[in-house]
């Protein structure tokens, strides 16, 4: 109302007066953000093609819609993902890529935690 942070409503029906305005819609449900990585360097300098599929959810949704803003989330998060997978691949040799499914998951979860809790 009036252009500030009245509360966060709950789910369901909701009314109110003209005065307010919803401003945004956020969801508490896992979101999945999948970010096709083309041409990373291996370790031997040949070219591979990665698919990364993160799974987050917002746990504040104040924090995330004034503090980094949905927008500039999905460029920050492609960004992180993207340097993540670059500096990991270039520890692998070619032949060792296929078979580290799921082994960055650890080290990726909290480049990406770090990443946000600066933001």
């Amino acid at each position: 109302r009036w252009g500030k942070h009245q509360y966060i409503a709950t789910a369901g029906l909701a009314y109110f007066p003209p005065a307010y305005k919803v401003s945004h819609i956020v969801t508490k449900q896992s979101v999945q953000y999948d970010a096709p990585i083309r041409g990373c360097l291996t370790k031997d300098l040949l070219p591979v093609d990665v698919a990364v599929s993160v799974i987050f959810k917002i746990v504040d949704p104040v924090a995330f819609v004034y503090g980094v803003g949905a927008m500039q989330f999905d460029d920050y998060l492609a960004g992180v993902c993207d340097e993540q997978i670059r500096v990991f691949c270039m520890t692998l040799d070619y032949t060792e890529v296929q078979s580290v499914k799921g082994s960055i998951a650890k080290n990726m979860l909290g480049a990406l935690n770090e990443a946000f809790k600066e933001s």
